[in-house]
């Protein structure tokens, strides 16, 4: 990414206090989601209710 110029900054170094820390000591939320056939003005409307600007879209049988 820094090699063709999509990062301004270094990337962290593993002296970082968070490096070796496993993603589960982070404090996240469930990810709200929907299924690939609910409608836009439907999505809008969950995405207004909860606050969120990003909802990923699953199909009827999982990711993808």
């Amino acid at each position: 990414m820094l090699q063709h110029g999509f990062l301004e900054t270094e990337v962290p170094s593993e002296a970082e206090w968070w490096w070796h820390q496993p993603v589960s000591v982070l404090s996240l939320k469930t990810p709200i989601t929907v299924q690939e056939d609910t409608s836009c003005g439907k999505a809008i409307e969950i995405l207004e209710k909860e606050q969120i600007d990003q909802m990923p879209i699953v199909s009827k049988t999982g990711w993808g």
